[in-house]
């Protein structure tokens, strides 16, 4: 995703401090003071400084018009407006019921060189890459030795089948390459988080598909004018905190039409055409930017005309607007924006500094051995555990991580529980996995009554972490596409969330689980 860069002032020594869209702590460079950002989960608003000015503005507006055969102006009112954009980003996370690929067909008949030219042609080997290729070659391969056999009459040999390796990927994931323990007909995509689908299907496979949502979209009700979007502006512009002195007295700020619960909405339409099983988007962020357009009335012989010019780029939007736009643009703000503040990242229990983690939303104190969460401008003490794993070597490398344990009824007799990582993952799949796996094992374990000074914050809160945790309960559960389908039209209401943290051995470059067997490439850890 593109993080939007903000710049304020530090509340310490007022020094310039630049901090990304979403942050939630950060540290001033000049002062060195630990700072975190109020305001978590609440629609902030910022905006874009304008580039021009009103007399060149103006100067540009009479310019068009000149050139359009107007010469003779009796009046020129100009005013600065700043419209209102959502802008809302998070983490996809969608099932869909995988496409049913065409593959060939090896032990078909082969009559001269026909089957090869099938392959050549099958659409399942379409632009050529270096694995395509591969395959290609290999089949061409396999009907060659087939059309020998029918010329020599020779039986060809096959390999004896292979035992694999103690600790090798293939007995760790099971011969597909793939986490054991699912359901016969649940598959997970092995592709890229960000390319094509691949892998083969059978009919009544899911796909997990995972992105990044990045989207901004108007929001109030001037359609019609060629504002639908800021497309790449902000990425290359910094923001400030919207305050009403920054403005001026011949600006104005236009009102939002558009809720913050119906901007979620739209912000989480997707154009995707096929059917989905299940969706969720996790780690939102919705905030609104505010972005500077002037608006040129002229009175040209009595014939009235409107222009819209961005601020910014200096470029026209519209050079004949209607006058109902007026009436859009004048509405009074009834009341002020969010805008996110400032407070000393310090442990409200003991006063230690609390480590900065600008992604992190509950941060943990090493002093004092007690958790918190940013709740708006406040920070909440969170319980939780720290999990003792039964044959875990003292003297081997060890690294905590979060999780969000959620009790979810009963099954046979026992208390089911589900769990949801709490830490930041480059991959979401693997995020999925781990959740699958350690939720399919049902681990046993103790509270540890020692103090840990090596526990980290978590990025994911709880509501996050139930989201992923319904997704995981509806794969678990589910015999068929039908079933998962129900699953997922259940809510899910778990009787208790505990926050926890399991210990993960370091091997090398890797972190290994401590159930079952399963390992993460430890730099994909953000």
């Amino acid at each position: 995703m593109n993080c939007l860069t903000v710049s304020t002032e530090c509340p310490s020594c007022g020094a310039p401090l630049d901090f990304a869209e979403g942050t939630n702590s950060l540290k001033c460079l000049h002062c060195q003071s630990n700072l975190f950002v109020t305001g978590r989960k609440q629609v902030l608003s910022y905006l874009v400084e304008p580039k021009l000015d009103e007399k060149l503005a103006a100067a540009l507006a009479i310019k068009e018009q000149r050139d359009r055969g107007r010469s003779e102006f009796r009046s020129v009112r100009s005013r600065l407006y700043f419209i209102p954009y959502y802008r809302m980003t998070g983490q996809d996370l969608t099932w869909e019921e995988a496409e049913k690929k065409v593959v060939p067909d090896y032990d078909a008949p082969v009559d001269g060189d026909t089957g090869l030219s099938n392959i050549l042609m099958s659409e399942s080997y379409g632009n050529f890459t270096l694995e395509r290729e591969a395959k290609l070659f290999g089949a061409a391969a396999e009907l060659f030795g087939k059309l020998a056999e029918k010329v020599f009459k020779k039986e060809p040999e096959r390999p004896e089948k292979q035992t694999p390796l103690p600790g090798s990927q293939t007995e760790r994931f099971g011969q597909t390459g793939k986490p054991t323990g699912y359901s016969k007909d649940i598959q997970i995509d092995a592709g890229e988080s960000h390319g094509p689908k691949t892998g083969q299907y059978l009919s009544g496979d899911l796909a997990l598909l995972d992105r990044y949502v990045e989207k901004n979209f108007l929001a109030c009700e001037l359609h019609g004018l060629g504002l639908y979007s800021l497309g790449v502006r902000p990425s290359v512009l910094r923001l400030q905190l919207f305050r009403k002195e920054t403005i001026g007295s011949n600006a104005k700020a236009v009102t939002p039409s558009l809720d913050s619960k119906d901007a979620e909405s739209v912000g989480l339409r997707t154009a995707l055409t096929q059917a989905q099983l299940s969706r969720q988007v996790i780690g939102r962020v919705l905030s609104i930017i505010y972005f500077p357009f002037w608006v040129i009335d002229t009175d040209c012989c009595g014939k009235r005309s409107i222009s819209i010019i961005d601020a910014v780029s200096k470029a026209f939007i519209k050079t004949d607007a209607p006058e109902a736009l007026c009436n859009v643009l004048d509405q009074e703000m009834k009341e002020d924006p969010e805008v996110a503040g400032f407070r000393p990242l310090v442990c409200p229990n003991c006063g230690w500094d609390l480590p900065v983690r600008p992604d992190d939303c509950i941060f943990f104190c090493s002093n004092c051995n007690k958790a918190w969460q940013i709740r708006g401008s406040l920070l909440n003490e969170v319980p939780f555990t720290v999990a003792k794993v039964d044959g875990m070597e003292k003297n081997k490398a060890i690294q905590y991580l979060p999780f969000w344990v959620f009790r979810a009824g009963d099954k046979e007799g026992r208390p089911f529980y589900i769990f949801a990582p709490a830490f930041r993952y480059r991959r979401l799949k693997i995020l999925m996995d781990i959740a699958l796996n350690f939720t399919r094992l049902q681990p046993s374990y103790v509270a540890s009554d020692n103090k840990n000074e090596e526990l980290t914050g978590c990025y994911y809160d709880s509501e996050d972490g139930l989201l992923l945790a319904a997704l995981a309960r509806s794969v678990l559960t589910a015999k068929d596409i039908n079933g998962f389908r129900d699953a997922c039209s259940k809510e899910l209401s778990p009787s208790e969330a505990a926050l926890t943290w399991f210990p993960f051995k370091i091997e090398g470059n890797y972190l290994a689980a401590p159930f079952g067997i399963m390992s993460i490439p430890k730099n994909l850890l953000l």
